[in-house]
This record gives C-alpha cells, sequence and structure tokens, in this order.
C-alpha cells in the first residue's frame, strides 16, 4: 500500500470505533495492489490493527465498473 493511503486509514482507523458507535458506519477498504503488491496488504492490516474489513482487487476489477 502506498504510504499516503497507509496514513489516511491510520487516521481513520483512530476513529472508527467511536463513528460506529454514532453513526452504525461500516468502513470497507479496497487495495488496487497488484499481485506483486497484494500479499503485504493483510499483514499490513494485521499489523496496523485496522478494525474495518479491507479487501484486494488486483486485477482493477472492481475499479473498473
Amino acid at each position: 500500500m502506498v504510504q499516503t493511503v497507509q496514513k489516511e486509514l491510520d487516521a481513520i482507523a483512530e476513529n472508527y470505533a467511536d463513528w460506529q458507535k454514532e453513526t452504525g458506519v461500516k468502513l470497507i477498504a479496497i487495495s488496487i495492489d497488484d499481485a506483486r503488491s497484494s500479499a503485504k496488504v493483510a499483514p499490513d492490516v494485521k499489523m496496523k490493527g485496522w478494525e474495518f474489513e479491507v479487501y484486494t482487487d488486483e486485477n482493477q476489477d472492481f475499479k473498473e465498473q
């Protein structure tokens, strides 16, 4: 993941639990990293402790829709 995106997701993660309690919002992040980089996504998410769902779109199918 790009460092800028990680910083943004870190900032969101700091407030996410409160936002969920207040509004019921559910955040889903979708990584568009290629196959080589996408292997790093799950370990990064686990290391960061992000509580929201993170999916990968290696072929950028979702992006193209």
